[in-house]
């Protein structure tokens, strides 16, 4: 958390305060959770996750997952257009990553490394979650003040 504050005070300090408050005097309820999932949860569930399971498994739920997440929120809220040729790219990079990395990443199979592969999915998904929901939130905000209202724990 004090990384947080200390990268959200940096980045208004650089952007000044217009552009962060403009975001949170547009949409003032929505500054939060798009700040609770795209960083705390997402943060929480990779942390924790990793300490527990395997990094090249880990590696392959996270990166696997981010694309499949980001595209089936994208369907679920009218934000994405549905294409085979995505959903084609989406699988063959996972195929790609589960090849890239299975000689290091045999799952163990115990309790402990499976919570933690569940816990990286679901920081993940969090995180595409708070991504695609805030899309219309972002739009026309500058990358540095959406990311200021991201980092800063009062967003």
């Amino acid at each position: 958390m004090a990384r947080s504050v200390v990268a959200g005070a940096a980045m208004l300090a650089i952007s000044g305060t217009a552009g962060p408050l403009e975001l949170l005097r547009r949409a003032p309820g929505e500054c939060s959770p798009f700040a609770l999932l795209t960083n705390t949860l997402t943060y929480a569930g990779l942390y924790w996750g990793t300490a527990r399971a395997s990094t090249g498994l880990a590696a392959i739920v996270n990166n696997a997952l981010m694309p499949l997440g980001l595209f089936a929120f994208g369907l679920l809220f009218p934000r994405g257009a549905f294409s085979l040729r995505r959903l084609a790219g989406i699988a063959l990079g996972g195929v790609g990553l589960a090849l890239l990395f299975a000689p290091q990443s045999t799952p163990t199979g115990d309790a402990t490394s499976l919570a933690g592969l569940a816990a990286v999915a679901a920081g993940t998904l969090a995180y595409c979650l708070g991504s695609v929901w805030s899309r219309p939130l972002l739009r026309g905000a500058s990358p540095i003040a959406s990311a200021a209202c991201r980092c800063w724990p009062g967003a």
